[in-house]
Formats: structure tokens, sequence, C-alpha cells
């Protein structure tokens, strides 16, 4: 009897600690800390409000100017050109229901963002040319379609003459994985949440997905940091992983009023729309009024 408990107790050592090691991120590297004390605000989708439509030059050169980081989002064209877009569809933002990935650049233009006229989806190379290094990149690349492998690339050949501070997530592990082999010194970070919590809304968590919420996606990316959102900080696993591995930087997104930074203490940095957090250094008046509630509450996959 004592033999069996002794082995079973064993056994559970055991399972716990193959558990710490698929869930470890890369030890700490000092261009990480440095990433995160130069910059601890990130704008969601560039500083935009009801009349500067988000991930749009406008915004972004607004964050600029207020002396915000920016968080942005990447998909291919079917010519393949990088481009800086959310959603899966053109639906909210363009009125379209068809995808990045069935336009070429050319087509694309053709449509405006938000009914804004003049102001249309951007290439991630105007992008990177509008905000000249002057503030620090939080660059999430989308990778719904098999394509993505072609996004990174795309991606990465840009980044190459970029001189300016970058740092790229995602929640696909793969896309992280290829990071991790082809490109060790890019800052690299895993997209996370609680999926579960989506139960209640009626949608189906794949076991992956579950997978994923208990932060095993990190055997794959061993990243950098983990971008997680704000609201879930009190679940288990976050709870569990922020304890085995304080040191680990942590981003948040996206807190939407000041006092989800005080709730937040565990976050190094954050991803914020709907209001202006206060920064220690000057910053330009925005002369635009930002929207009393969000219209997009959800980060997609």
């Amino acid at each position: 009897m004592t033999l069996a408990i002794s082995i079973i107790l064993l056994s559970l050592l055991l399972l716990c600690l193959l558990y710490v090691f698929l869930i470890s991120p890369r030890l700490p590297r000092a261009s990480m800390r440095a990433f995160v004390e130069n910059c601890r605000y990130y704008a969601h989708r560039g500083l935009h409000s009801d009349t500067v439509p988000e991930n749009s030059l406008p915004a972004f050169q607004k964050a600029v100017e207020a002396g915000f980081g920016i968080e942005l989002d990447v998909q291919i064209t079917s010519d393949g050109v990088p481009v800086v877009f959310h959603d899966n569809t053109l639906t909210r933002m363009c009125g379209s229901d068809k995808g990045i990935h069935d336009f070429t650049l050319e087509e694309l233009e053709q449509f405006v963002l938000a009914g804004h006229e003049d102001v249309h989806i951007p290439t991630f190379e105007d992008v990177l040319a509008t905000v000249g290094g002057k503030v620090p990149l939080i660059i999430e690349i989308k990778a719904q379609l098999p394509e993505w492998p072609d996004t990174v690339n795309a991606v990465m050949k840009l980044l190459e003459s970029y001189e300016g501070p970058y740092c790229i997530e995602s929640f696909n592990p793969m896309v992280l994985r290829k990071l991790r082999r082809e490109y060790p010194s890019v800052l690299r970070g895993q997209l996370c949440e609680y999926f579960s919590v989506h139960k209640k809304e009626g949608h189906h968590v794949s076991f992956v997905l579950h997978c994923g919420e208990w932060f095993l996606y990190n055997v794959v990316a061993r990243p950098d940091f983990i971008a997680y959102n704000c609201h879930h900080t009190k679940k288990p696993p976050f709870r569990l992983l922020t304890f085995l591995f304080p040191e680990c930087t942590y981003i948040s997104w996206t807190t939407r009023k000041p006092e989800e930074e005080q709730t937040s203490h565990l976050f190094d940095a954050f991803i914020f729309e709907y209001y202006l957090p206060s920064l220690d250094t000057p910053q330009d008046d925005t002369d635009e009024p930002l929207p009393d509630t969000p219209q997009d509450d959800t980060k997609e996959n």
C-alpha cells in the first residue's frame, strides 16, 4: 500500500514538473524589459475615435503625436501585400462580407474605412513610414488563414530595414514558432485569454483552445511576453502562470478606462483605447473626442 501511494505521488510530481516545463516562457531578455520600460502604453489600433477610424494612418499619426506606442494588426492581400486591418471580413469597417485575402491591394484601395472619405486600409509599409520609429510598435500577425507564413515573411522583409522598436504577437503559436526558428532576435509574444468564458455566449471552445488558455502553447512558442485579456486575470491559468513565472513580461489587452489599469497590477504594459492614459512626459492634446462606449468589444483569434 505504501509503495502504491509513493508511486502515485511520484507520478503526480512528475506530471506537475512536466506541466511547468511545457508552459514556461522564454528566459527574460533585457531587450524585452527595456521595451516595456521605455513605453508603458500602446494605443489599440492607433489613437482612434468616432471621427478617426481604427487601424488608419490618421489614428497612427495621432498616437505618434501624443507619445503613445501603437498596437496594430497585419494581414496579407491576395497579391502578397501586408496591410493593416483587424477583422476577418470587411463587413464592419468597409461593408463587404469578404476578407482581406480575397482582394488585391488595388481592389482594396476602392474601399474607405467606416465611411470616412479618403481614409483607406493602409499598407504595413505606409504605416512604418508614418510612425518612422518615433514610438514602439506591437504588431499582431493575423493567422486565421493557411497563408499566414507568407504574412510573416512579408512583414519581416519590411522590418529588416525598419529602425524603430517593435515586437510581434499572435494568437497562433506557430507564428511564434516560425519567429523563434528563423528570426530568434525578434521579441515575440503569445496572445491569450480564458477562452472558456465564450461558452456562455454559445460558442464552441475546442480542445486546442483549452490547451491555449492553460498556456500549453508556450512549449511551441517560448514567448518573451504574454499578452493577456485584462478581464480574465482572476482565472486559474493566469494566476498560476504569474505565480510560477513572475519575472515574465505581461502586457494587458485591452483596457478601456483608467480603473482597469489599477486592477491589473500584474501587467508591465497596457494596450488601451477609448481614454487617454497619463504619461510622465508631456503629450499633445488630441483634437478629436473619444467615444464613450466601444464599438468592437472583442479581439478576434
